[in-house]
């Protein structure tokens, strides 16, 4: 598994990198649109989004990746997002290009790409089957298990009792609605982000003197063959790559379901995403791991779904556990919440191409989400982590041969970027 894993992402890696040269970087022009892209008053889609993936890739997703493949993972993790965010773009791009309205509510994602743009009724059922799956048996997974383990653990409680609850809990948010859950992110996105920045920056400043030596140690953990060898590397980078796309989805045809709600054209919205990738990965992925290769945790200790605790428990003793918990929970449950609508929204596009009742697919839907919830609970992290592995590795390489065939054959985002087409 670990051979196909690899294959995929260094497959991934490189397509990305040939999509920045040939759309001319728009990761780099998005820069110089922030002020133009923020005067809009649509931040649906760009604060769903970063809710989504602002969750544990953030926080357990980081130290667990130190404890796998040393500091240098941290370095793989910016190199991967800036190329993947590329990736980003494309996918967001198009989901606006074939966005549908449905049941007076704007829609779109992979699978509507894919059934307009290449007409591919058969291909388009695939993903969407594939992302149903993903974001309910294989993704939240890792979010449930982090919240079971910490809250089960800072209250010593039964870890089922707190499943039991969670259960209860997340079925009465989920279930709630699409509207209620895009309320609910416009509201826990921009309080959780800068309060971790705040919380995280006053660490980095307590800490400056650090800062020069850890930055050492996460370059030579990447790149020095001398002291730890090639197959070191390797994995450094594997792990890196894993979770960077971990933190911030870029590539995998989940995005373009959030997206397709917009209000936007799709040039501000590829652009808005690549900004949640910078967010996301290349901002609070970097603040927490300077954290963490500051705090000299031990790797035992790191690759934990409980690490994040313990890790400002090191900086703060006993205060330091309840912010660590505030910030898992608030993440993780954003993270859940949001791959909900996902699955959500390939549940509505199924019942348009296959004819099935609606009623019937969202309590089908409903039963797999909570057995994905069931899953969270009882597997280790260590497994949920595999779990979530295999489904970046379907959905990566099915959306990325989408988006090559449809810019091969329209030429949609060379066009864009020209500034031919808005």
């Amino acid at each position: 598994m670990n051979y196909i894993l690899l294959i995929s992402l260094v497959f991934i890696f490189i397509i990305s990198i040939i999509f920045s040269i040939y759309l001319k970087f728009p990761q780099i022009k998005a820069l110089f649109n922030i002020k133009r892209l923020f005067k809009h008053s649509d931040h649906h889609a760009f604060l769903t989004t970063l809710g989504t993936n602002i969750g544990t890739g953030n926080l357990v997703g980081i130290t667990s990746g130190v404890a796998l493949g040393g500091a240098g993972v941290i370095f793989w993790m910016w190199i991967f997002a800036f190329f993947g965010c590329c990736l980003s773009f494309a996918e967001n791009a198009y989901a606006v290009k074939y966005q549908s309205v449905i049941g007076g509510e704007r829609r779109g994602g992979a699978s509507y790409y894919i059934l307009k743009g290449l007409n591919s009724k058969i291909i388009s059922v695939i993903f969407a089957v594939s992302l149903l799956i993903t974001n309910t048996i294989l993704f939240p997974p890792v979010q449930i298990n982090a919240i079971t383990v910490c809250t089960a653990n800072i209250f010593n409680l039964n870890k089922y009792l707190v499943g039991i609850i969670l259960f209860v809990v997340l079925g009465m948010i989920v279930f709630s609605g699409t509207k209620v859950i895009v309320k609910a992110q416009d509201t826990i996105v921009p309080i959780m982000s800068i309060a971790f920045m705040i919380v995280s920056s006053f660490l980095i400043i307590v800490n400056y003197k650090e800062i020069p030596l850890a930055i050492t140690k996460i370059i030579n953990s990447a790149l020095s063959i001398k002291s730890i060898g090639i197959g070191m590397i390797l994995n450094t980078m594997l792990t890196g790559f894993k979770r960077s796309l971990f933190s911030n989805e870029a590539g995998l045809g989940t995005t373009p379901s959030v997206t397709g709600i917009s209000t936007r054209n799709s040039l501000d919205n590829g652009y808005l995403q690549v900004l949640v990738v910078y967010v996301d990965t290349l901002i609070m992925c970097t603040i927490t791991g300077l954290i963490v290769v500051i705090s000299g945790l031990n790797t035992d200790i790191l690759s934990s779904s409980y690490a994040i605790i313990n890790l400002f428990e090191t900086y703060f003793s006993k205060a330091g556990s309840l912010i660590g918990y505030l910030f898992i929970i608030v993440f993780a449950l954003s993270s859940v919440i949001g791959q909900f609508y996902l699955g959500e929204s390939n549940i509505m596009f199924l019942g348009i191409v296959t004819k099935l009742s609606p009623s019937l697919l969202k309590i089908s839907y409903r039963i797999i989400y909570s057995v994905g919830i069931i899953i969270g609970i009882m597997v280790s992290f260590k497994s949920s982590l595999e779990l979530l592995d295999v489904g970046m590795v379907i959905l990566g390489i099915l959306n990325i041969m989408v988006i090559i065939t449809l810019e091969k054959r329209e030429k949609y985002l060379h066009k864009l970027i020209k500034g031919d087409i808005m």
